[in-house]
């Protein structure tokens, strides 16, 4: 088990809080988004309603006030400063995995996908033409369950132990070291089965082909002081050709050795089917659609209920209410 430089963030306080009544959100978490009384959760967490009462206030602050004003109900509010505050507790504990088996982990992880993805659609609308938010959560939720497993092998609990602000500058730092390279093994081995990889190359498919439009809207641009010192049209058309021939050339091996390869990697140590088609950029989706040969009734993980089949294979499968 590692141990992490020690020091605090810049503000402990809520950490500490949450830290202190971490069974109690534990239990809120996994009932989400059913409302649960005091009784109710001193019964879910085999103690007595005083005992629950003690902490009233400290599990208040975290709770829907509409829930607590009308009914004296319990149910975790969305917003991102109490979901970070949520986050950080259970990923100092060591139980960041736990809290994404829940529901109201993978629901804070769509909100944050829905508002990544509609506020990139809004500075990028070419984004939109090319991903939807079920691709967004799967990428959030396939990144943060790689980042749990690898924090789980550091003591986080010692990051709290300095106090001086250079303290924390030296832990962020020691943390981003060690965790570095440890991220490229837990996201391969967060590839369980062929769903999951079906979906990734699906998502590099959709990104080269983001990648391709790119160079076909700013090529010229980029180019023109070079263009234009050419003698005539035909010439023009064919370096320009042949320019992006040669970036696509290179971006494709890129994209082998950074994203198809690890990919086919992690499914061949797990004993998952890869064929060589699976390499061919474009085989899983292209910007008419998937094909149906590649996302059949059987395979398909790109819309609706299906894509849950996929979501499921990431190590966080959603906990039962």
């Amino acid at each position: 088990m590692k141990t992490i430089p020690s020091a605090p963030p810049a503000q402990t306080d809520d950490v500490t809080q949450i830290l202190s009544i971490m069974r109690y959100v534990a239990i809120l978490a996994t009932k989400y988004p059913k409302t649960l009384s005091n009784k109710e959760l001193a019964r879910y967490a085999h103690v007595s309603e005083p005992a629950v009462s003690k902490l009233r206030d400290r599990l208040y602050s975290l709770c829907d006030d509409k829930w607590l004003g009308h009914r004296r109900r319990l149910i975790l509010r969305l917003d991102n400063e109490t979901a970070i505050q949520i986050f950080v507790g259970f990923l100092i504990s060591g139980k960041l995995k736990k809290l994404l088996r829940t529901s109201y982990g993978r629901a804070v992880i769509g909100k944050w996908a829905r508002d990544f993805y509609r506020k990139v659609g809004r500075q990028v609308p070419e984004f939109r033409k090319f991903f939807d938010e079920d691709d967004t959560f799967f990428v959030a939720e396939f990144l943060v369950s790689a980042l749990a497993e690898s924090l789980a092998e550091f003591e986080l609990e010692k990051f709290f132990e300095a106090s001086d602000k250079s303290g924390v500058q030296y832990a962020f730092v020691g943390l981003i070291y060690e965790l570095w390279p440890r991220i490229g093994p837990s996201l391969r081995r967060c590839i369980r089965d062929e769903l999951t990889v079906r979906r990734l190359l699906a998502i590099r498919d959709k990104g080269w082909f983001v990648l391709l439009r790119g160079i076909d809207n700013k090529l010229e641009t980029v180019t023109k002081d070079l263009l234009l010192q050419l003698e005539d049209d035909d010439t023009r058309k064919t370096y320009l050709s042949v320019y992006r021939k040669t970036i696509t050339f290179y971006l494709e091996r890129i994209v082998f050795d950074y994203v198809t390869k690890p990919i086919k990697v992690a499914a061949e140590s797990r004993k998952v089917r890869f064929e060589e088609d699976f390499i061919k950029l474009g085989h899983f989706w292209t910007p008419s659609g998937p094909s149906e040969k590649n996302f059949d009734e059987s395979s398909s993980i790109t819309h609706g209920g299906r894509e849950r089949k996929a979501l499921g294979t990431l190590g966080i499968e959603h906990a039962s209410n």
